[in-house]
């Protein structure tokens, strides 16, 4: 086997070349993303990494969001209670 880059003669079984790191294609190679160099395998694999990444900070995002929303949610159940308390100091003051 050649590879298609270098020309560099590769025993049959190889899957990179070893003269430039060329993905050698290999006859009834499954479908999917082809890879033909080393460098392009470790794009690849930084693009899998940043897109897990970017989830896990999205779902970082929707964790703040949601507490968020739990603290206003909070806020409004006490602030009756609030005012409830303010009114009666009010009332103690009145009455001193």
């Amino acid at each position: 086997m050649k590879c298609s880059k270098c020309g560099m003669e590769m025993e049959d079984h190889a899957k990179f070349c070893m003269e430039c790191g060329t993905k050698l294609e290999q006859s009834g190679a499954s479908g999917g993303e082809q890879v033909h160099s080393l460098a392009g395998w470790k794009d690849k694999k930084n693009r899998e990494k940043d897109a897990k990444m970017k989830q896990a900070r999205m779902t970082e995002k929707e964790r703040l969001n949601q507490i968020e929303q739990k603290m206003y949610d909070k806020q409004d159940e006490f602030q009756p209670l609030a005012r409830k308390k303010k009114e009666g100091e009010e009332e103690e003051k009145e009455e001193e």
